[in-house]
């Protein structure tokens, strides 16, 4: 065969790698979304941040579940007065009213409420009207700061983006 001749063969294969390279390439580039993905899944955490800055519970509990099945789990670091040593306590609220009536016991006032700000926001879709979140939180009040984790399942019912399961845990 002279060198200088193509193989027609080959040159199906070369165009068959670069149309697999291209395509491969195109789904690496739609994978990597960057802070733009998910508009209305952080437009929903956006809102909870400006709701719970303005001491504004029940503007902040508008981001949840309207419903009985609301499950909300979070972990706190207590002393324990038989002892003096710190423990990890565990609760779980079920339903938005308990939810709702918890946070209002905890934070009593806009001074206990503080400041919010979330941050590491990692969403993953994982069907067309529900995604999983996760990332940290700081609150910062008057007499001290709390941070952590959460983890939350979001779905969209009516429409809406709403927390259906928030499991927060302290540091």
């Amino acid at each position: 065969m002279n060198p200088t001749t193509i193989n027609p063969s080959r040159r199906l294969d070369a165009v068959f790698a670069r149309v697999c390279l291209s395509v491969c390439a195109l789904l690496m580039v739609a994978g990597c979304r960057g802070p733009s993905d998910h508009p209305q899944i952080r437009a929903v955490l956006a809102a909870q941040v400006k709701a719970w800055n303005a001491a504004d519970i029940e503007g902040f509990m508008s981001h949840y579940w309207k419903s009985d099945r609301l499950t909300f789990v979070s972990t706190l670091k207590v002393i324990d007065p038989a002892t003096g040593k710190t423990r990890i306590v565990s609760t779980t609220a079920h339903g938005w009213q308990a939810t709702l009536d918890r946070y209002k016991q905890r934070y009593p006032s806009p001074e206990a409420m503080g400041k919010l700000t979330f941050s590491d926001l990692k969403i993953a879709k994982t069907a067309e009207d529900a995604a999983d979140l996760s990332g940290r939180y700081h609150l910062s009040p008057k007499d001290g700061g709390l941070t952590g984790r959460f983890f939350l399942n979001l779905r969209r019912i009516n429409g809406r983006w709403v927390i259906t399961r928030d499991h927060t845990v302290a540091d």
